[in-house]
């Protein structure tokens, strides 16, 4: 097998700078360059931020991805979402995501994805290791002061993450790499969200279990 060429273009994150690669097609997702992230340009291309996950099945939609696209503001049309099911192979779904030449790979992680959700990331990290990956999600907010989790990705947004992940993309179109690895999020002022709804596509309306927010967390405080 023929070894895969030296992309020349550099990948700029904060204090960080690596030079994006392709990667040989023995590694499972064929061959990838990343383009450039940089101060001065930045985000520019719709498939430069991925918001992905794996739902339990094609009928459900991922309400939080929706909410969380909708609140990207000025970064909203760097952004595409990606969802799979728990049947798909993630090795597959890296191989589809790398092909999209993403910047920036966002997951939602929940109780019935989590296995899926590690190989994902595993391979990705493998491959594509200029990748930005950041985990998000009920599985991932509340985690003991070790955890594997912080070995898989860049970043972990913890809670709720509408502003939060918003945030983190803005230090990062700087050029500015955050210090820590965990990101506590907090409860956004509703009246300042923009609501998910127009992320719901044509598709989903005809063919898909859509979701409505009437309210958010527990009104008795409980906990699990």
């Amino acid at each position: 097998m023929m070894a895969s060429k030296k992309s020349d273009r550099l990948v700029t994150l904060g204090n960080v700078s690596r030079t994006a690669s392709s990667h040989s097609a023995k590694e499972g997702c064929g061959n990838y360059g990343s383009p450039a992230l940089s101060t001065t340009r930045g985000f520019s291309r719709p498939t430069d931020i991925l918001l992905c996950t794996f739902n339990a099945k094609y009928a459900h939609t991922s309400f939080g991805l929706r909410y969380l696209r909708a609140n990207l503001k000025e970064f909203r049309d760097f952004s595409t979402l990606r969802e799979f099911t728990i049947k798909n192979d993630p090795r597959t779904v890296a191989l589809e995501l790398l092909r999209d030449k993403p910047l920036v790979v966002g997951l939602g992680v929940y109780i019935w994805n989590v296995e899926e959700s590690k190989t994902l990331l595993k391979t990705l990290r493998k491959v594509a290791p200029e990748i930005i990956l950041i985990a998000g999600g009920p599985e991932v907010s509340h985690l003991a002061p070790k955890s594997d989790w912080d070995e898989l990705v860049d970043f972990i947004v913890q809670g709720e993450g509408e502003e939060k992940l918003h945030a983190l993309l803005e230090s990062l179109n700087r050029g500015q790499r955050p210090a820590q690895k965990r990101h506590p999020g907090s409860t956004p002022s509703f009246d300042a969200l923009e609501l998910p709804y127009d992320e719901y596509s044509d598709t989903d309306l005809k063919q898909r279990v859509l979701y409505v927010e009437a309210s958010r967390g527990c009104p008795f405080k409980c906990s699990f």
